[in-house]
């Protein structure tokens, strides 16, 4: 049976990452079972507060999502 590993990363491959990634290499040359590992990367998604008064108020508003994001991502 194939099993898989979910590994959340960054975008900038931080030190923390890089040290997950080595970790589940080294996890997945021991393992005896067919592993496939997934990289996840999160685009946040730019928002802002609504500044008029009413019902909407702190609401966040969502921006859309700049071509250096997707390309980072």
């Amino acid at each position: 049976m194939s099993k898989r590993i979910l590994l959340g990363i960054d975008t900038n491959f931080s030190p923390t990452t890089q040290h997950a990634v080595r970790a589940v290499g080294e996890f997945m040359e021991q393992a005896t079972s067919q592993l496939h590992l997934v990289l996840l990367s999160v685009i946040p998604v730019p928002s802002m507060t609504s500044p008029s008064l009413g019902m909407y108020v702190g609401h966040l508003l969502p921006m859309s999502i700049t071509p250096e994001q997707r390309n980072q991502a």
